[in-house]
């Protein structure tokens, strides 16, 4: 069985976490229960507009979050269900579409994904420094998220995430200091210790982020 922190040991090498946490100095203000896409000046943006993206299916908005290095690490419970150990930005972006646009294809690629709830705690987080090795003079930033989702897919299944999901996200400056332009360089989905992606059922189903996402590879 594999440690349940393997993942994050073997993303670890490559990066360094500093001992602290920070707050987002450049927070905008959210609307409880309203999903506006935000200029990308501060971190929680990013995090916002990942649920916008979703919610609205937009490709584009989710395009311009996602930085030329990201990578997504799938969880552990996904892995020893046979989905990969992760995938690169390309890969990413064309699941990602594809689920989006499922629903206007005559032939979409995975299942026809009818409706999408998708709802990120974004209040009170945590942000810790992370000293990448290939980047020595930038400052990443990350933090966990609980998630919480309902995908409804033709003609009558429904995935929702299992209780507790969480995801680590860790973003970057792509920008300036005076011009920041932060965006997702790293996404490790934790998921839940409730369930694998084998576990996963007709009609109704618990699971994780990234299995639905593996739908459309």
């Amino acid at each position: 069985m594999r440690n349940s922190n393997r993942l994050a040991v073997l993303a670890l090498s490559t990066l360094a976490l500093v001992a602290a946490c920070e707050d987002d100095p450049t927070t905008p203000i959210i609307p409880n229960g309203e999903h506006t896409l935000l200029p990308l000046t501060s971190r929680v943006a990013v995090l916002n507009n990942i649920e916008y993206a979703y919610d609205n299916r937009d490709i584009w908005a989710y395009d311009e979050l996602i930085d030329l290095n990201f990578t997504f690490f799938f969880s552990d419970g996904d892995v020893d269900g046979g989905l990969p150990v992760q995938w690169p930005r390309t890969d990413e972006l064309g699941a990602t579409n594809d689920l989006f646009i499922s629903n206007t294809q005559p032939v979409p690629v995975g299942p026809v994904c009818q409706s999408v709830r998708m709802d990120l705690t974004l209040e009170n987080l945590q942000w810790v420094e992370v000293i990448p090795e290939d980047y020595p003079g930038e400052t990443w930033y990350m933090t966990t998220v609980d998630y919480d989702f309902t995908f409804k897919m033709a003609p009558d299944d429904t995935y929702n995430s299992a209780p507790g999901a969480k995801a680590n996200f860790t973003v970057r400056n792509a920008g300036t200091e005076t011009n920041p332009h932060w965006q997702l360089v790293e996404w490790r989905d934790i998921g839940s210790s409730l369930l694998t992606a084998t576990e996963q059922g007709a009609n109704v189903g618990a699971t994780s982020w990234g299995s639905v996402k593996a739908l459309y590879r």
